[in-house]
C-alpha cells in the first residue's frame, strides 16, 4: 500500500473514533437525564421555580387549590397558544381554592436550567397577548430533565393535587369543554374520598 492511503486510512479511524465516542457521549447524557428524570417523580411536590416576572412558585403554592393544572407548552407551538385564552377562562371557571392554572415554558430553559432570555421575552410577549394571568413558570434543571424525558409534545397537561402527585395527564390540545370534565371528575373523586 501507498503510504498516502495508509494515512487516509489512519485519518479515517481516528475519524470514525471520534465520531463513535461522540455519539457515546450524547447518548449517554440522554440516559443520565432520563434517569434523573425518572428519579425525579416528585418535582411537583419538591418545586421551586420563578415565573416570568421572577416571582416564587414553590411546592408550597400547590396548598392554594385542590387541583393545580400544569400546563407544559412552548413559544414555537401555535395549539399551545391557541388553547391559552381557555385555560385563563378555566383558571376563573371554579370556586377559589378548587383549581389554579400555572404554565411550564418548556423551552425556557437549556438542558442544565439556564435561562434562554430571547424565549422569555417571547413568551413574555404570548402572555400579553392572549391575555394569561395565571403565572408562567421557567424551568429548573430538574423540571427540565422531567419535562424532556416525560411528555411527547406540547401541549401537556398534568393535573396535580396539594401533595405534588400526578393525578391525570392530557397530551395535545384540549376544548375547555374537555378540560372543565377532567376537572369536574377529579373533584368529584376528591369529594368521594374525603366522606
Amino acid at each position: 500500500m501507498h503510504l498516502s492511503t495508509l494515512r487516509i486510512m489512519g485519518v479515517a479511524a481516528v475519524v470514525a473514533a471520534f465520531v463513535t465516542m461522540i455519539g457515546f457521549t450524547s447518548a449517554w447524557g440522554m440516559m443520565v437525564d432520563r434517569m434523573e428524570a425518572t428519579d425525579s417523580t416528585n418535582v411537583f411536590s419538591t418545586m421551586n421555580l420563578k415565573d416570568l416576572n421572577g416571582k416564587s412558585f414553590t411546592s408550597e403554592n400547590l396548598k392554594d387549590a385542590q387541583i393545580s393544572i400544569f400546563n407544559v407548552w412552548s413559544t414555537t407551538c401555535a395549539p399551545c397558544v391557541m388553547e391559552m385564552p381557555d385555560l385563563e377562562t378555566l383558571n376563573h371557571s371554579y370556586e377559589a381554592g378548587q383549581i389554579q392554572v400555572i404554565g411550564l415554558l418548556e423551552d425556557s430553559s437549556d438542558r442544565d436550567g439556564t435561562p434562554i432570555e430571547e424565549n422569555l421575552a417571547t413568551a413574555r410577549e404570548i402572555v400579553e397577548k392572549t391575555g394569561v394571568t395565571y403565572p408562567v413558570l421557567v424551568l429548573d434543571q430538574l423540571t427540565y430533565a422531567f419535562i424532556s424525558s416525560t411528555i411527547v409534545g406540547t401541549p401537556t397537561t398534568f393535573y396535580v393535587d396539594q401533595e405534588g402527585k400526578i393525578l391525570m395527564t392530557a397530551t395535545g390540545a384540549e376544548s375547555l369543554e374537555a378540560m372543565r370534565g377532567r376537572v369536574d371528575k377529579l373533584l368529584s373523586e376528591q369529594a368521594q374520598q374525603a366522606q
